[in-house]
């Protein structure tokens, strides 16, 4: 398949990516949750995961 730009737009990440992110444990705290990671089966299922926030970050 020949690169794109849309094909490239979607592999280059618009702003420099943030410090990574490690979830070691389940949050159980009193507050609810300010964000949502929505994972299908296969990406669960991954050690290792670039992903995207419901809200974009």
């Amino acid at each position: 398949m020949p690169m794109t730009k849309d094909l490239l737009a979607d592999l280059v990440m618009p702003t420099p990516a943030p410090a990574v992110l490690l979830i070691e444990s389940l949050y159980d705290g009193d507050l609810p949750a300010r964000e949502v990671l929505e994972l299908d089966f296969n990406a669960r299922t991954k050690s290792r995961l670039r992903t995207r926030l419901a809200s974009g970050a």
